[in-house]
C-alpha cells in the first residue's frame, strides 16, 4: 500500500484534476492531508470549476467592481459577502459548501399591495443552480409589538410557471413560542399543526427569516419561480414590519436525481 509520501511524487496537476471533481469542502479538507494537496487546493484550475460557469457574467452586473487576487479568494468572497446586482435589485452569493448559487430579491422588486396585504416576488429559474433543491425565505423585522390575537397564519404559496405548486402555512410573530399553550389553541382554532407551519428564526445579522416553501429547480432554459404569500390582516406592512427582502437558498444539491416536490 502507498504512503503518503507517494502520493506527494505526483505532478500538481494531477492533484488539481482529480479534486476539482469533488467538493469545495472536501477540497479544503483534502488540503490538510499533505503540502502536495494543500498547494493543488490552492490552485486557480480547482475554483474556476468551483464557481458557476457565469459568475463572470453576474461579476459584470455588480453595482461596485469586484477585485480578487485568486479564484479560491472570489470564491470565499462571495460565500461571506453577496454581491448587489442590477442596480441593487439582487444580490448574488454562493452556498460555501458545495458552491450552489444564492440570490436575494430585495425590497425594491418586491411586490406588496393592501390593505389586505399580498406579498410576492419572481425570480428566473435559470440563473439558479440546476438540479438543486431550493427554499426561499422571507427575510423581516418586526419594530413594534404585535398582539397574537392580531396575527393570522398565512398561505405561501411557491409556483414554477406551467409546473407545479408548493403551499406552505407561515406565521410571522417571533414572539409566540409554537410549545406555548395559547399558541397550540390558536393552532387547533385555525386547523394548522405545529409540524405543518413554518415560524420566525432569528439569524445571525439580527434579522428574522421564515421559510415559504420549497421547489426543485431542474435544468430549465427559462421558468419563473414566484412566491406569494397572502396576508389577511389590514395594515400589515405598515404595523411595525419592515422587510429586506426574500432570499433564494440551496436546501441539497440532488445531481440529476429528481427528488419529490411537496404536493
Amino acid at each position: 500500500m502507498g504512503t503518503m509520501g507517494d502520493f506527494d511524487l505526483l505532478p500538481e496537476d494531477c492533484f488539481a484534476h482529480v479534486i476539482s471533481f469533488t467538493s469545495p469542502r472536501h477540497a479544503c479538507i483534502l488540503s490538510l492531508l499533505s503540502s502536495s494537496f494543500r498547494s493543488a487546493v490552492d490552485s486557480d484550475a480547482i475554483w474556476e470549476r468551483f464557481l458557476p460557469s457565469d459568475y463572470a457574467s453576474l461579476l459584470s452586473r455588480a453595482v461596485q467592481p469586484v477585485e480578487y487576487a485568486s479564484k479560491k479568494e472570489l470564491y470565499l468572497r462571495l460565500c461571506d459577502h453577496p454581491l448587489q446586482i442590477d442596480g441593487g435589485k439582487l444580490s448574488f452569493g454562493l452556498e460555501k459548501s458545495t458552491g450552489a448559487k444564492c440570490f436575494m430579491i430585495t425590497a425594491c422588486k418586491m411586490n406588496m399591495s393592501g390593505p389586505y396585504t399580498q406579498i410576492s416576488g419572481s425570480i428566473d429559474s435559470k440563473i439558479l443552480s440546476s438540479h438543486t433543491i431550493y427554499a426561499p425565505y422571507l427575510i423581516f423585522k418586526t419594530t413594534e409589538a404585535v398582539q397574537l390575537e392580531e396575527m393570522r397564519f398565512r398561505l405561501s404559496t411557491v409556483t414554477i410557471s406551467g409546473l407545479s405548486k408548493c403551499k406552505q402555512s407561515v406565521f410571522f410573530n417571533p414572539r409566540c413560542n409554537p410549545t406555548e399553550r395559547k399558541c397550540r389553541l390558536y393552532l387547533c382554532e385555525t386547523g394548522n399543526h405545529t409540524s405543518d407551519v413554518k415560524w420566525p428564526k432569528t439569524r445571525t445579522d439580527g434579522w428574522m427569516e421564515v421559510e415559504m416553501g420549497k421547489f426543485y429547480n431542474e435544468n430549465w432554459e427559462d421558468r419563473e419561480v414566484e412566491i406569494t404569500s397572502r396576508v389577511i390582516i389590514k395594515n400589515f406592512i405598515t404595523a411595525g414590519n419592515v422587510f429586506l427582502g426574500i432570499e433564494f437558498r440551496p436546501k441539497m444539491a440532488v445531481g440529476n436525481v429528481r427528488p419529490w416536490m411537496c404536493a
